[in-house]
C-alpha cells in the first residue's frame, strides 16, 4: 500500500486541524482542547509559579536525586492533576478522570 504525501507549503506558524469522526474521538479531543485552555490561563500558570517559589530552594545543580525531590513530585503531580480534574468537571458534563485516562491508553 502507498501513500501519497502533498506538500502543503506550511510556514512554522500554521496550525492543521483535524476534525474527528465519531462522538468518542470529539469528546477526547474536546477534553485535550479544554485542558490545552486551562494550562494556559493566568490562574494555572499562577499556581505552577507559587509552587516553584515555595520549592526552588531546595533544588541543586547537581547529579544527585535528594530523597525530597519525590516528595515535591509527588505533591506537584496531586496539585496539579486535582486542579486540572476539578476544571475539567466545571467546564465539561459528565467528564471522568478514570475514563480520559482510558482513552489515552
Amino acid at each position: 500500500m502507498s501513500f501519497a504525501v502533498q506538500d502543503l507549503n506550511l510556514e512554522e506558524e500554521d496550525i492543521i486541524v483535524a476534525q474527528s469522526t465519531n462522538a468518542a474521538d470529539s469528546r477526547f479531543d474536546l477534553i485535550t482542547g479544554t485542558i490545552e485552555d486551562i494550562i494556559t490561563e493566568p490562574k494555572f500558570q499562577q499556581i505552577q509559579s507559587d509552587f516553584m517559589d515555595k520549592n526552588y530552594r531546595h533544588f541543586e545543580n547537581s547529579e544527585e536525586n535528594k530523597l525530597i525531590y519525590t516528595t515535591i513530585h509527588k505533591e506537584y503531580i496531586n496539585l496539579v492533576e486535582k486542579y486540572l480534574e476539578n476544571e475539567l468537571k466545571k467546564r465539561i458534563s459528565n467528564f471522568s478522570m478514570k475514563e480520559y485516562m482510558n482513552d489515552l491508553l
